[in-house]
């Protein structure tokens, strides 16, 4: 059952997201929260501007943790292609499609 859950759990996460970027997805998540819950018209606008701008730290972190992700598994596919190691290859390869 634990296997189970494990490779459950490891198939909803996306494998190019890095920690940094998570802990970025909960805070912004958290200042969504507060927005919503904000009774004052002044806080309200001050947590939607935070939200903004968090909203616009995890997209441009995603985008470079997915950057730095292609960036390793080409370099790994290239590596394989010189071993002419086909079946590291043909893995790296699905990797990437999948």
């Amino acid at each position: 059952m634990q296997k189970l859950l494990l490779a459950a759990e490891e198939a909803l996460t996306e494998r190019w997201i890095s920690d940094r970027t998570w802990n970025l997805i909960d805070d912004r998540k958290e200042a969504k929260k507060r927005k919503y819950q904000a009774y004052i018209r002044a806080k309200a606008q001050a947590e939607a501007v935070n939200y903004r701008k968090l909203d616009k730290e995890v997209k441009k972190s995603c985008k470079q943790d997915k950057k730095d992700w292609i960036e390793s598994v080409c370099t790994e596919a290239q590596e394989a292609a010189n071993r002419n190691d086909i079946r590291s290859l043909r893995g790296v390869v699905r990797q990437l499609t999948a």
